[in-house]
């Protein structure tokens, strides 16, 4: 629940655009059991503040992703924010 209003937050984020489909229902994500999906347009203006919230609620509660099961698709012509992601 926390991380979810860390990104509620992150989602008020002047910058901020919200996936195509999911503008209508403000949603920034789905959770599962230990899945995170999140949804949003793929732009570092937009990624940024997620990002932020994510490392806080890591920082906060000791969780951390684990990077060998976990990867990022991106849709459309997303080619510079991909280069950007994979460098950090």
């Amino acid at each position: 629940e926390y991380l979810s209003r860390l990104f509620k937050q992150a989602s008020a984020y002047p910058a901020f655009e919200y996936h195509l489909y999911c503008k209508k229902l403000s949603m920034t994500h789905l959770i599962f059991v230990d899945d995170l999906i999140i949804f949003c347009k793929a732009k570092p203006t937009t990624l940024k503040p997620l990002v932020d919230a994510f490392k806080e609620f890591t920082n906060c509660s000791g969780l951390r992703a684990n990077l060998a099961k976990s990867q990022m698709i991106f849709g459309g012509d997303c080619s510079h924010t991909q280069q950007l992601s994979y460098q950090k």
